[in-house]
């Protein structure tokens, strides 16, 4: 076994970081021009994913969670369609149920990863690491999600 690889594993920070970068370059260039203009992110990111997946050909499937240049671009572009599809989605489903729970878990990300991650990491010593069957796994994941969802609605409710 080898560093790096399970069960030494790390995140790697400097894969990553590109997405709050990329991020806060997509944020000013909306702040500047405007939410209208959001729509450019769909096309732009579906160029991403197809040339990535011209550029790929029988590049090695690496872990999600350390991607190569390639796949992380290819990320990316979803990310990128996603947000755009969304924007233009989102007068259309704003009074939904739907809508409504995205737009709670867009305000409260930060509080929600604050209160779900600590979760995780004490949860794994009990639960194992890769160690649940698939059902188990699907069960743990909706119990921490409503868990989760329940702690960030009572945390960021104001009192009156």
């Amino acid at each position: 076994e080898r560093i790096g690889e399970p069960p030494f594993t790390y995140f790697p920070l400097l894969p990553w970081i590109i997405f709050p970068i990329i991020g806060f370059f997509a944020a000013s260039i909306v702040k500047r021009f405007g939410e209208k203009w959001m729509w450019i992110f769909i096309p732009f990111g579906a160029g991403m994913m197809v040339i990535t997946k011209l550029l790929s050909g029988n590049e090695a499937q690496t872990i999600f969670y350390k991607p190569s240049p390639v796949q992380l671009i290819k990320h990316l572009g979803f990310v990128f369609c996603w947000i755009g599809i969304w924007n233009l989605a989102t007068p259309y489903l704003k009074n939904t149920t739907a809508g409504k729970l995205f737009i709670f878990c867009s305000k409260h990300l930060t509080v929600a990863y604050c209160i779900q991650w600590p979760l995780i990491c004490m949860l794994i010593p009990v639960f194992g690491y890769r160690s649940m069957n698939m059902f188990s796994a699907f069960m743990l994941a909706i119990a921490l999600t409503v868990t989760t969802f329940t702690l960030t609605a009572f945390t960021t409710t104001k009192s009156k």
